[in-house]
């Protein structure tokens, strides 16, 4: 009701306001006034009026649309139309009114007038404002005017509201903001003699006062303003939505019980209000609106008090619970780690409150052997966020997920590495910490999909991707740390995470260019060939177009394509990309036909690009890789692999090959204790031995090549090796002691069984005047 009379209230203000009118006058009559619109904040924003509410408006026009020319004054025409808009449907001060209106929360309300343009409302907000004005602007909605301006403005708005990082200062501002309304507001001065005493109900503020709905709604408020950057449900105006999304989120376990707190107070608050149309909150003092109030509730007096010290109690804790303001420190012990306390910034009331997060992290730092350098790593890591005392009592409340953090940052290279330049990767812990246990794909490529479709440009898609793909693979990372995915699992895990990756960047990148899907296949090479991908890995690929496509028209389009994965932005890339194993190497274009691949394949391919074709596998992506040519390719690879060879020409050129290996890669390497890719006998030579096996023996599968070769058990080893040294560096061996043992062992069976297969001296002859040639398949 509200919104369509002040729709119609602003229409007949622009056309009765004096210096307004003669700019629309070929307007259609009930048609809104283009540029100029109306936001509701509040109740009227959140669809939660009262019986007898006042509504709170913000007033922007957008320059653009309106028309109004410069020179004649867009703020002062667009303030004229809001004064007459005013006299329209708020008269209450000359008596007779429609609604009471409040325009103080508009920006800078004392010195501005009643409309602001959208750009300067967007420096406001982005660059000016207080913390506390992204609560306000929770509630803010379209109410009247221009909708497709005022739907353009609130997109612009969208990451000043919805922040992506867990800002938890926002709940400290929060906290302060309940405080100094409890000190300041005139309506709570008995409130405050009383000190906010839950058991007397009389003259209760239901707004107000402390257990009502304004501490339900800073509940709902920050927990969306906390989360919802996350979460696309929470982005809602409406606080009974709000706390149902809540619930079914996991954020909030008493939700229910604030939703009927909820439901309660505001039916009494509309109940108080409705004796008189008064615009007041207290529950009543005299007898005849106590009576009144019992009438409408259908309950004696007395039970209606009990019920609401009874809600009020609740919501009290709860919001307690949450805006603990660390202003009482209860019987912390002494102990409190002074230096580590200081080096984080943190005051001596605060420390004592965040005591037990302060000593497990000080217990974490005395086990490293540098300890200094330990604590300066943490240090420089927290100090990175905003709201440093609030993020350590989340983590203090969440001992065994604050212990995976630290480790993380003080054990796994890799993973500090993730977060030094996405610290903010420590977001996923709270969110989605639960799926730690038992970590599988399909929960985080649902979560990728929700991260993409809740941006609003191109640019938001590409920091999404890079936010979604750190933050999966710090989950994955950190339950490889807990034990929780084992290391057999992970390479696969990892290879599906990469491939969804892929297909996301596909979907975004066909978007930019209009098309269905994008025309090629991507052809996986090395460890995402082999679905054995490991911490920190990158990409090799190949990309093949599609049947009768322009040449220029695929490299255009994976140019574009790689520019969405492997562009440099804040967040790092998508996933690092190796092209170099394309038949043109580091030059040509990026995409081949399959007519040039195959040709290249079949008669000019070298040995060891057919060593590197057994690890291939073209990728199979909802946005990208045609059926059809999927099949061809597959039916290529089985074509090369499985063709005779001249096995002379094999075992020669595999022998050089081996012997570049060891002289270029393994012997020059000085590799040090722990090393897995390049230690003599480790994964590149076991991976190499058994792609040259499979090409003398046109068998396709490296598990029944292992089992040929008695290797099966020592590709295992290597395998899972490769991964704890990946996730834990060379001092991987300290924390797997008995699979380093294993891999010791292993390493020597892959020596004796390559010379074996090679036929070749543990020496390597020298074969520096040996040609290596185009492949020579025997004539069938």
């Amino acid at each position: 009701l509200a919104d369509r009379q002040c729709q119609r209230a602003l229409d007949l203000a622009w056309r009765n306001a004096p210096q307004a009118a003669r700019y629309g006058p070929d307007l259609p009559r009930e048609a809104p006034v283009p540029g100029l619109f109306i936001l509701g904040l509040g109740k009227h924003g959140g669809q939660d009026l009262n019986f007898s509410s006042d509504i709170d408006l913000v007033a922007f026009y957008d320059p653009g649309r309106l028309p109004v020319p410069a020179a004649a004054g867009r703020t002062y025409i667009c303030a004229e139309v809001l004064r007459a808009f005013i006299k329209l449907i708020d008269g209450h001060k000359a008596g007779r009114f429609v609604w009471r209106t409040d325009w103080r929360l508009r920006p800078d309300p004392s010195v501005t007038d009643l409309a602001m343009s959208t750009q300067a409302g967007l420096e406001y907000f982005y660059f000016k404002s207080a913390p506390w004005r992204r609560l306000a602007m929770v509630k803010a909605r379209f109410i009247a005017g221009d909708r497709q301006a005022a739907e353009a403005f609130l997109a612009d708005l969208h990451n000043f509201i919805w922040r992506r990082n867990l800002d938890f200062s926002m709940v400290e501002e929060i906290a302060g903001l309940k405080n100094r309304i409890h000190l300041e507001h005139p309506d709570l001065a008995e409130a405050r003699r009383l000190s906010h005493n839950l058991t007397r109900q009389e003259g209760f503020h239901l707004k107000l006062g402390r257990g009502g709905i304004r501490d339900i709604e800073f509940i709902t408020n920050a927990l969306q303003l906390l989360w919802g950057g996350r979460q696309a449900t929470l982005q809602t105006t409406h606080t009974q939505t709000a706390l149902r999304a809540l619930k079914a989120l996991g954020l909030l376990d008493n939700a229910d019980t604030l939703l009927a707190a909820y439901h309660d107070f505001r039916r009494l608050e509309n109940a108080v209000q409705t004796f008189a149309n008064e615009h007041k909150h207290k529950l009543p003092s005299t007898r005849a609106r106590q009576e009144w109030l019992s009438q409408v509730w259908h309950a004696d007096y007395a039970q209606i008090l009990e019920q609401v010290a009874v809600h009020r109690a609740k919501v009290a804790a709860s919001f307690d619970a949450l805006f603990e303001d660390m202003a009482s420190a209860a019987s912390a012990p002494a102990a409190v780690p002074v230096t580590l306390a200081v080096d984080l910034g943190l005051s001596e009331r605060r420390a004592e409150k965040l005591v037990d997060i302060l000593t497990q992290i000080d217990a974490l730092i005395q086990a490293q052997e540098d300890r200094e350098a330990a604590k300066q790593r943490l240090a420089r890591w927290l100090r990175r966020f905003k709201g440093v005392p609030t993020y350590l009592r989340a983590l203090q409340s969440a001992p065994d997920l604050a212990k995976l953090a630290f480790e993380g940052v003080l054990t796994s290279p890799v993973t500090a590495r993730l977060i030094d330049y996405c610290p903010l990767a420590i977001d996923t812990l709270f969110i989605h910490g639960d799926l730690l246990a038992d970590l599988r794909i399909a929960p985080l490529v649902e979560r990728g999909e929700a991260s993409l479709a809740a941006t609003h440009n191109n640019d938001e898609q590409l920091i999404a991707l890079r936010e979604w793909i750190n933050e999966s693979l710090y989950l994955i990372y950190l339950a490889m740390l807990a034990g929780t995915l084992d290391a057999r699992r992970s390479p696969y895990l990892l290879a599906d995470l990469a491939e969804a990756a892929l297909d996301l960047c596909a979907q975004v990148t066909a978007a930019q260019l209009g098309w269905p899907r994008l025309p090629f296949t991507i052809l996986a090479m090395g460890r995402l060939g082999l679905k054995m991908m490991a911490p920190g890995s990158d990409l090799d690929l190949i990309f093949i177009l599609d049947e009768g496509l322009e040449l220029e028209v695929g490299n255009r389009a994976v140019r574009r394509f790689l520019t969405t994965v492997n562009v440099q932005l804040q967040g790092g890339r998508v996933y690092e990309i190796d092209t170099r194993l394309r038949p043109s190497g580091t030059s040509g274009p990026p995409t081949l036909t399959y007519a040039t691949y195959a040709e290249h394949q079949l008669s000019r391919a070298k040995t060891w690009e057919h060593v590197a074709l057994t690890f291939m596998r073209p990728l199979r992506g909802t946005w990208h890789g045609d059926p059809g040519q999927i099949d061809k390719l597959t039916a290529l690879k089985t074509t090369v692999l499985t063709s005779p060879r001249d096995v002379d020409q094999w075992r020669g050129d595999c022998q050089v090959m081996l012997g570049r290996l060891f002289d270029q890669r393994i012997a020059q390497a000085n590799q040090p204790a722990g090393e897995v890719k390049l230690a003599a006998g480790g994964l590149m030579e076991l991976e190499y031995s058994l792609a040259a096996y499979m090409l003398r023996s046109q068998e396709l599968d490296q598990a029944k090549a292992a089992a040929d070769l008695g290797l099966n058990d020592c590709l295992a080893v290597h395998q899972q090796a490769l991964q704890y040294q990946r996730l834990l560096g060379n001092p991987w061996t300290k924390a797997h002691p008995e699979l380093a043992t294993a891999f010791a062992k292993a390493c020597q069976q892959v020596r004796a069984a390559s010379v074996t297969l090679l036929d070749s001296p543990d020496s390597y002859p020298d074969l520096a005047d040996y040609t290596e040639t185009s492949v020579m398949f025997v004539p069938l």
